[in-house]
């Protein structure tokens, strides 16, 4: 072998080793802020990474991204029974996220990964409605309005268990508004301005 083809060949390798397997290397060890998780797919079961780093196979392993980040809800509920069988009309906002413990985040992670998040969020809205409707029955009017605290925790927790069985917890929810289309909740309030007067 020619000196020439000897140092030929030991350019490359020293190519290969300085330049192109830094650049392989940095390009798939893939990074994870602890406000998402990557799966890694491809080389027998999913590996979820929250919050650290991991060297993905290139050509054999797929990385998708999932967000940690809690998302809006916005429930407005026409014509749910109070327990006296008033209508109302009641409007709830919140954050639901993915739970914080590690068997919440898989359970996530096998159901959402790679769906819709609008879809979700619709599907977590249909959820709260049931248990918002549902807890808006054994209520009267008077309660509903007066004590929208305890009507958010009651909603809370009975949505609780469904949205674990998911993989999803409520952050937050709060009881906005509660009206009714037949005036009951105003002509309280007109029969207490009265009697005060």
């Amino acid at each position: 072998m020619s000196v020439l083809m000897i140092t030929i060949v030991a350019a490359i390798a020293a190519f290969l080793l300085f330049v192109a397997l830094p650049i392989v290397y940095v390009k798939n060890y893939i990074k994870v802020p602890p406000n998402e998780v990557a799966v890694f797919t491809g080389r027998g079961t999913p590996k979820v990474v929250r919050g650290g780093a991991r060297f993905r196979v290139p050509g054999i392993e797929r990385v998708d991204i999932m967000s940690l980040e809690p998302f809006n809800v916005s429930i407005n509920l026409q014509n749910a029974l109070s327990n006296n069988g008033v209508p109302v009309n009641v409007e709830a906002v919140g954050l639901v996220r993915i739970g914080s413990s590690e068997e919440a985040v898989q359970t996530a992670v096998q159901r959402f990964l790679t769906s819709d998040l609008n879809e979700l969020a619709r599907q977590i809205n249909e959820i709260l409605a049931g248990s918002l409707r549902g807890i808006t029955a054994t209520m009267t009017v008077e309660d509903l309005n007066s004590n929208r605290d305890t009507l958010a925790r009651s909603v809370v927790e009975e949505a609780g268990a469904d949205l674990a069985r998911i993989g999803m917890e409520v952050d937050v929810l709060k009881i906005a508004g509660i009206s009714d289309a037949n005036d009951y909740l105003k002509s309280l309030g007109q029969r207490r301005i009265a009697e005060v007067k």
